[in-house]
């Protein structure tokens, strides 16, 4: 204890006058000043702990707590200096880690009436099960399509990519998934998303509905105080009153619209078939052929040549054969006939 009440007044000294240090220690009774120091001690090595630290920072009573990774949450206010603020980053990052895994593209859960609108064009090497699972994610998805167009192929023709257009309907609060299910199941060449926010004529509208019960009110209270003589003015306020609730009627049904578009977004696919192309074959590196490659190639053409000059001789003969037949018969017949002639022409001179 002596040793380290030394080395407690030695630490005071550095920080305090000498003049204060001896009235800590010589004012009071030696155990309580030994006590005080120690105190001090404790307190001055807890806050050089807390400095080195450089993961946490507390700024403050009601101020901000920051670490490493930025500024998380803010510190509660309290009157007491003397409770300190225990803060676990293992729990902050599993509360935050959802939220860094969701899409970007996901739909604000605000108040504000949006309207998504996505369009997206894909890519798959498997068309007509890529259009079926197209389908098949709407229904789970419990939304309906509105258009489809599927653009087949001739099947004795060229191959040729096909393609389908679709335009559907999402609930809100599924579109994220189904943003998704579409990425893992195809090669997304392109994906746009507009939001539209409907708040301010939603309220435009409540306010006109608004002004216009407050007219048929108005026309009622009228109407209720007009006698039997005044029917002329009890038919123009009905014409009026029936223009207003018209007007009424349509406004609604305009907000209806609105509150349509806002839980089940559009969305427009557009799925385009990949066609692999054809590889082409590398070309076989040529070897150089031997000398007994070369003179058994060369042999083998000059057979083959004179084979092949047989066959076109003969086959030349079979085709002039009959008309050398005919050729002879008449020259036959013409020989014949001269000597035949000669013959009798010799014996009528003898």
């Amino acid at each position: 204890m002596k040793k380290l009440f030394l080395c407690a007044r030695k630490l005071l000294r550095i920080f305090l006058p000498k003049p204060l240090v001896s009235v800590f220690t010589t004012g009071c009774e030696k155990f309580a000043a030994q006590t005080f120091l120690l105190g001090l001690l404790v307190l001055f090595l807890a806050s050089c702990s807390s400095a080195d630290n450089d993961d946490v920072v507390i700024l403050g009573a009601g101020g901000v707590m920051a670490t490493d990774f930025g500024t998380v949450a803010s510190a509660p206010a309290s009157p007491d200096m003397d409770d300190f603020l225990e803060f676990d980053f293992e729990a902050v990052q599993e509360e935050f880690t959802p939220y860094l895994q969701m899409p970007i593209l996901t739909p604000s859960a605000t108040s504000r009436r949006l309207v998504y609108t996505v369009s997206l064009r894909l890519q798959t090497d498997d068309f007509m099960p890529g259009v079926r699972r197209v389908l098949n994610t709407v229904v789970s998805s419990s939304g309906y399509l509105t258009f489809a167009d599927i653009q087949g192929r001739d099947m004795f023709g060229a191959i040729t990519a096909r393609n389908a257009q679709f335009t559907m309907r999402i609930p809100t609060e599924n579109l994220a998934d189904f943003i998704l299910e579409m990425e893992e199941h195809y090669n997304v060449l392109r994906l746009h998303q507009t939001v539209t926010d409907e708040t301010d004529n939603h309220r435009r509208f409540d306010n006109q509905i608004e002004l216009h019960q407050a007219d048929e009110e108005m026309l009622l209270e009228i109407m209720s105080t007009l006698d039997e003589d005044d029917s002329d003015i009890a038919e123009a306020l009905q014409r009026e009153l029936n223009h207003i609730r018209n007007a009424i009627r349509e406004i609604e049904l305009q907000q209806d619209a609105i509150d349509h578009d806002v839980i089940y977004s559009n969305i427009e696919i557009v799925l385009l078939e990949a066609i692999p192309p054809t590889p082409i074959p590398e070309p076989e590196e040529e070897v150089p052929l031997t000398f007994g490659e070369r003179f058994n190639d060369t042999v083998a053409t000059s057979i083959e040549g004179v084979i092949s000059f047989l066959q076109s001789f003969v086959i030349i003969v079979i085709v002039i054969l009959p008309a050398l037949v005919l050729c002879g018969v008449i020259g036959l017949i013409i020989f014949f006939t001269v000597r035949k002639y000669k013959k009798h022409f010799g014996n009528k001179e003898k």
